[in-house]
């Protein structure tokens, strides 16, 4: 995704493995545009990131999401906040990205209806998000891990600055330091993400690869319960068969047998 993009719920299901009740980190990649980083960009980082629709908000409800994350400034669509009154010259630069990219305004794709539908249609479905999430964020694309937030402690406080780590087992934190040796780093020691574009293609061909292998898995596994349902089918069948065989057989030898006995008695 890229400038004033809508991302969709397909979009990160294509990239990720998601299961129903899981924390959600996005990596739309405009962390690359933060004040740490030696891309920095801080116009492009709050204005001009990507963000959802509705049916976002709605396949997140459907999915029993427990919370939220995204690396950029905002988990809505940058317009669909109040910086659309604050920024007149970014909103007109996204109200032509739209007509372009999506064949409707600005206006059409976010009316008054919408407004920061990521707060207001979600915190009330229990459904919260942390913002401007970054450090070593690019090397986690598509991975499944546990994840803990950990926000300051104070009462009736709206929001507030958290921690956010990610917990991997020996082996595999080991595996991925290896990796990160590998690329740029920021003066802090995070990932630098901008030159790792190569990197982000070769996680997301290999997620794609695993769920093509899943989804192979899951017909063949299929097609062999159909299959044994089939024989199991036909089994029954030939048993039915056989037992009207039989019975057949009984009914023609018991007709003989009385055929015999009146015989007899003539």
């Amino acid at each position: 995704v890229g400038d004033y993009d809508i991302y969709t719920h397909e979009m990160l299901e294509e990239r990720a493995d998601i299961h129903d009740g899981d924390i959600l980190i996005i990596h739309t990649g405009y962390h690359h545009y933060g004040w740490d980083q030696p891309t920095a960009d801080e116009v492009r980082y709050m204005l001009k990131h990507p963000g959802p629709d509705r049916e976002f908000a709605e396949w997140a409800r459907k999915r029993k999401i427990k919370w939220i994350g995204v690396d950029c400034g905002s988990a809505d669509h940058p317009f669909n906040t109040a910086i659309r009154g604050w920024c007149p010259r970014q909103a007109k630069e996204c109200d032509a990205h739209f007509r372009k990219k999506y064949g409707r305004s600005l206006e059409e794709v976010f009316d008054d209806s919408k407004y920061q539908l990521m707060h207001i249609e979600l915190f009330n479905h229990h459904i919260i998000h942390a913002e401007c999430l970054g450090g070593d964020i690019d090397l986690l694309l598509g991975e499944r891990v546990t994840i803990g937030c950990f926000p300051w402690r104070f009462v009736d406080g709206e929001s507030s600055i958290s921690r956010i780590v990610a917990f991997v087992d020996d082996d595999k934190y080991k595996a991925l330091m290896r990796k990160k040796a590998r690329m740029p780093q920021t003066r802090f020691g995070d990932v630098a993400g901008i030159d790792i574009e190569k990197y982000h293609e070769e996680v997301h061909a290999e997620v794609r690869e695993r769920k093509a292998a899943d989804r192979k898995a899951s017909k063949k596994k299929a097609g062999a319960k159909k299959k044994t349902a089939s024989k199991k089918k036909t089994a029954s069948k030939k048993k039915t068969a056989s037992k009207k065989k039989t019975a057949g057989k009984k009914k023609t030898a018991s007709k003989k047998k009385t055929a015999g006995k009146k015989k007899a008695k003539k």
